[in-house]
């Protein structure tokens, strides 16, 4: 099966600072399988976003989660990719947010901010 990947291109909005989002500037993140396109999903700040089930259900009735158009990857695996480029960052999110980057979290990278590419060992 063909693996799509994002690259991003531009700084990715956010509540992380500059210097954090600016680190995945560059970096290719596999997407989630059957995932290849821009989608809508439910999303809320790293910081202020909630981190608990519970929380989650509040946020969405009152309205603090939105929709925002962007590409899925899984939080573990763009961790380490970033670590690899710039361990200064991953740091960041393992102190900072570690409620994020538990088993089946996702990371979802605005739209603008990146492009799709191909497996290069597909033929």
């Amino acid at each position: 099966m063909k693996r799509s990947y994002i690259r991003i291109i531009a700084t990715p909005p956010g509540e992380a600072p500059e210097e954090v989002r600016r680190a995945w500037v560059g970096l290719r993140l596999p997407l989630l399988l059957f995932h290849e396109e821009a989608r809508d999903y439910r999303s809320a700040g790293v910081l202020t976003g909630p981190k608990g089930f519970l929380d989650k259900l509040r946020a969405l009735f009152s309205g603090r989660i939105e929709r925002k158009n962007g590409y899925a990857v899984v939080a573990l695996q763009a961790i380490a990719v970033l670590e690899a480029s710039n361990p200064e960052a991953a740091a960041w999110w393992r102190q900072n947010v570690p409620h994020a980057l538990r088993q089946g979290k996702v990371f979802v990278f605005a739209s603008e901010v990146c492009v799709v590419e191909a497996d290069s060992s597909d033929p």
